[in-house]
This record gives C-alpha cells, sequence and structure tokens, in this order.
C-alpha cells in the first residue's frame, strides 16, 4: 500500500522512495510491537507517517520520532526536521518531517 504511493509521488524508480520505505520498515523491525510507523505522503520535500502503538510512556513518546527520524536521516543521507506532529487519541500520531535543516519550530496540534 505505502510503496505504491510514494512510487507515484517520486519519479519511477526513484532512489528515495526506496530509501524511505527501508528507514520506516528498519524501524518497525526494532520498535514494534510498541510502535508501527506507515507511511501517509511523501512529496515536495515532506514525508508524513502514521505512528501508532501502544508506546512506553515512560520511556517519552517523542523519543519514537525522534527514532524514526533517525532511521530516515540514515536512509535518504540527508538531515531531517520535525515540522509537526498532530496528536488524535494518544495511541497515534501523524509527523510530518522535512527534508533538509529547517530553522523553524515544532508545531505540535
Amino acid at each position: 500500500m505505502g510503496k505504491e504511493k510514494i512510487q507515484r509521488k517520486f519519479s519511477s524508480g526513484s532512489p528515495e522512495a526506496e530509501r524511505i520505505e527501508d528507514g520506516i520498515g528498519r524501524f518497525n523491525k526494532y520498535m514494534g510491537p510498541e510502535a508501527f510507523a506507515n507511511l501517509i505522503d511523501a512529496e515536495d520535500g515532506k514525508i508524513k507517517v502514521r505512528l501508532s502503538g501502544p508506546f512506553c510512556r515512560t520511556c517519552g513518546v517523542y523519543d519514537y520520532f525522534d527514532d524514526l527520524k533517525t532511521e530516515l536521516e540514515k536512509t535518504l543521507e540527508k538531515p531531517l526536521t520535525i515540522a509537526c506532529v498532530d496528536g488524535d487519541d494518544g495511541d497515534s500520531y501523524v509527523i510530518t518531517y522535512v527534508i533538509g535543516d529547517a530553522n523553524h519550530e515544532v508545531k505540535i496540534e
């Protein structure tokens, strides 16, 4: 599902598409079943991911956002900034990462 969507957003055979999928896959491998990342959208230098799960509340939920950022930075070989975090029922968050080193504050909703 996610791979087909991202393939349409990037040019065919784009290395970025595969790298994003690899980064999310590695995150899920190491963080599951506490947290699971699912790609929502990736285009125009932004990557939007839904992060869900029971999370380890004592560890700090925001650590998961940073861990996913680190995995994506490794696979993309580019710095990322967390631009926005939208929470809903407490078991799911939508995080928007911006490719590049942006100089702005994180928007949390």
